[in-house]
């Protein structure tokens, strides 16, 4: 399960991200490490940051290893807007369809 304060941190590292502070989201992804040594991390919510510091490899590889590890978080994919802008990308699509959710 995901902690509240882990959603916090990757939700922080996009806006970080989106907003030009890459530093301070590289940072966030570091706090999350340092969180992994101790407890899980989902992928699904290290993909928030990733997505925000607009590293579209990073975000697609996590998102696999949550469909590896069928997150729940995976729910919320196809809606989650923090992904909007690789929505259309093959990898994206490859993850969608492996769900198996029907269309909305």
């Amino acid at each position: 399960t995901v902690e509240p304060i882990q959603q916090a941190f990757a939700l922080l590292g996009y806006c970080y991200g989106v907003a030009g502070r890459r530093d301070d989201a590289r940072r966030i992804l570091q706090t999350l490490d340092r969180f992994e040594e101790q407890r899980y991390v989902s992928p699904y919510v290290r993909a928030w940051t990733l997505m925000g510091l607009g590293d579209v490899e990073g975000t697609l590889t996590e998102l696999e290893r949550a469909a590896e590890e069928n997150s729940v978080w995976l729910v919320w994919l196809k809606v989650d807007r923090q992904f909007e802008p690789i929505s259309d990308e093959p990898r994206f699509q490859r993850i969608l369809g492996r769900l198996k959710f029907p269309a909305i």
